[in-house]
Protein backbone atom coordinates (compact mmCIF):
# COMPACT_ATOMS: atom_id res chain seq x y z
CA UNK A 1 0.00 0.00 0.00
CA UNK A 2 3.12 2.19 0.01
CA UNK A 3 2.39 3.63 3.45
CA UNK A 4 4.89 4.56 6.16
CA UNK A 5 5.15 2.63 9.45
CA UNK A 6 3.71 5.51 11.45
CA UNK A 7 0.39 5.28 9.64
CA UNK A 8 -0.15 1.53 10.20
CA UNK A 9 -1.45 -0.34 13.27
CA UNK A 10 -1.43 -4.12 13.64
CA UNK A 11 -4.85 -5.36 14.80
CA UNK A 12 -4.73 -9.14 14.59
CA UNK A 13 -2.74 -12.08 13.24
CA UNK A 14 -4.74 -15.22 12.43
CA UNK A 15 -3.09 -18.55 11.57
CA UNK A 16 -4.83 -20.78 9.04
CA UNK A 17 -5.56 -24.28 10.35
CA UNK A 18 -3.52 -26.99 8.65
CA UNK A 19 -1.26 -24.61 6.70
CA UNK A 20 1.60 -22.22 7.17
CA UNK A 21 -0.44 -19.21 6.09
CA UNK A 22 -0.81 -16.29 8.46
CA UNK A 23 -3.38 -13.57 7.80
CA UNK A 24 -2.68 -10.14 9.26
CA UNK A 25 -5.27 -7.41 9.85
CA UNK A 26 -3.92 -3.88 9.85
CA UNK A 27 -5.51 -0.45 10.03
CA UNK A 28 -3.95 2.14 7.71
CA UNK A 29 -4.54 5.82 8.50
CA UNK A 30 -4.17 9.00 6.46
CA UNK A 31 -1.69 10.52 8.93
CA UNK A 32 0.25 9.64 12.07
CA UNK A 33 -1.82 12.12 14.08
CA UNK A 34 -5.01 10.39 12.96
CA UNK A 35 -3.60 7.03 14.05
CA UNK A 36 -2.63 8.41 17.46
CA UNK A 37 -6.09 9.91 17.99
CA UNK A 38 -8.07 6.90 16.80
CA UNK A 39 -6.19 3.70 17.62
CA UNK A 40 -5.63 2.25 21.06
CA UNK A 41 -2.21 2.64 22.64
CA UNK A 42 -1.77 -1.10 23.21
CA UNK A 43 -2.08 -1.69 19.45
CA UNK A 44 0.77 0.71 18.77
CA UNK A 45 2.96 -0.99 21.36
CA UNK A 46 2.78 -4.25 19.39
CA UNK A 47 4.87 -2.79 16.58
CA UNK A 48 7.70 -1.55 18.83
CA UNK A 49 11.04 -3.32 19.02
CA UNK A 50 12.20 -4.82 22.30
CA UNK A 51 14.51 -1.86 22.99
CA UNK A 52 11.74 0.64 22.28
CA UNK A 53 9.35 -1.21 24.62
CA UNK A 54 11.93 -1.19 27.43
CA UNK A 55 12.62 2.52 26.90
CA UNK A 56 8.89 3.30 27.02
CA UNK A 57 8.51 1.21 30.19
CA UNK A 58 11.36 3.01 31.98
CA UNK A 59 10.02 6.40 30.88
CA UNK A 60 6.59 5.48 32.27
CA UNK A 61 8.10 4.36 35.59
CA UNK A 62 10.12 7.58 35.84
CA UNK A 63 7.01 9.63 35.15
CA UNK A 64 5.07 7.75 37.86
CA UNK A 65 7.83 8.18 40.45
CA UNK A 66 8.13 11.87 39.64
CA UNK A 67 4.36 12.28 40.02
CA UNK A 68 4.41 10.41 43.34
CA UNK A 69 7.28 12.56 44.61
CA UNK A 70 5.45 15.73 43.58
CA UNK A 71 2.28 14.56 45.33
CA UNK A 72 4.22 13.73 48.49
CA UNK A 73 5.84 17.17 48.47
CA UNK A 74 2.44 18.88 48.28
CA UNK A 75 1.02 17.09 51.35
CA UNK A 76 1.55 19.35 54.40
CA UNK A 77 2.89 17.82 57.60
CA UNK A 78 0.32 17.22 60.35
CA UNK A 79 0.54 19.39 63.44
CA UNK A 80 0.34 17.79 66.86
Amino acid sequence: MSSSEGKVTLVRLSPQAGSRNLVGWFHVYDSEEGRKKTSHEYLSARLLTKEEKEAAKTAKKKKETDAAAAAAAKVPAKKK
